[in-house]
């Protein structure tokens, strides 16, 4: 809310930037905390989570594109919309396929 009440950038845009810096930390925040994984140096691990993120990154700027510009919802609507999809999406990704139980 902060870069499209104060500094004025587009909600579209604002979202894309707020989803950047999360990956960083996320990887580890998700395979240690909520999937319990000890393989953290799996680079195809980590090549799988980096997909499952690029996919919810897709989902994120065009939901947001879409509800924003096309539909002209407010972005906190859409926002939580994003949250909801992309929420959802992720974590079954990550259960189903990147950190499934038979491939550690």
């Amino acid at each position: 809310m902060f870069q499209v009440e104060y500094l004025y950038i587009p909600p579209t845009l604002a979202s894309v930037l707020a989803f950047i810096p999360t990956f960083f930390l996320s990887y580890t925040l998700t395979s240690r905390w909520v999937f319990l994984s000890r393989h953290d140096k799996n680079v195809w691990l980590i090549y799988k989570y980096t997909t499952v993120v690029a996919i919810g990154f897709i989902w994120n700027m065009s939901i947001m594109y879409i509800t924003t510009e096309m539909l002209e919802w407010w972005y906190v609507y859409s926002q939580a919309l994003v949250f909801i999809v992309v929420g959802v999406n992720n974590f079954l990704l990550n259960m189903f396929w990147v950190f499934k139980k038979n491939e550690e």
